[in-house]
């Protein structure tokens, strides 16, 4: 008995499987590439971000001045403010007082100090 040869043709390539293979690809590459530099660059800040929403504190980088009393250092302000209830952790940056002399009759900028600071409220007694 002989065997008979099968008609099978190759189906073509459809330009919307094409087009949709593609547009995956370039979503999974850009999703790739956030992730990545999400957890690589600012290690510190997503670490402390992760930190502060376990425990229900709240992390910000506030743009206003400093409240009291460290209102009272001129050019102060806050870089990092963690907050819950009663309490703030923050970093805070103080510009330096005068610049220093050199040899040379030149001054050279000095950096500004960076204080981490622990306020908590208390009540009165």
């Amino acid at each position: 008995m002989p065997v008979a040869p099968y008609n099978v043709e190759v189906p073509g390539m459809s330009p919307v499987v094409l087009l949709t293979l593609l547009l995956l690809l370039g979503v999974s590459a850009a999703v790739f590439v956030w992730q990545v530099r999400r957890w690589t660059m600012q290690r510190g800040w997503r670490g402390l971000l992760d930190w502060s929403r376990e425990r229900g504190w709240r992390l910000s980088r506030p743009a206003s001045a400093p409240r009291e009393p460290f209102d009272r250092f001129a050019g102060a302000r806050v870089i990092t403010l963690l907050e819950s209830g009663p309490t703030q952790a923050m970093q805070l940056e103080v510009p330096a007082a005068t610049t220093a002399s050199t040899g040379g009759g030149a001054s050279a900028a000095v950096e500004p100090s960076r204080w981490h600071v622990l306020v908590r409220q208390l009540g009165s007694t």
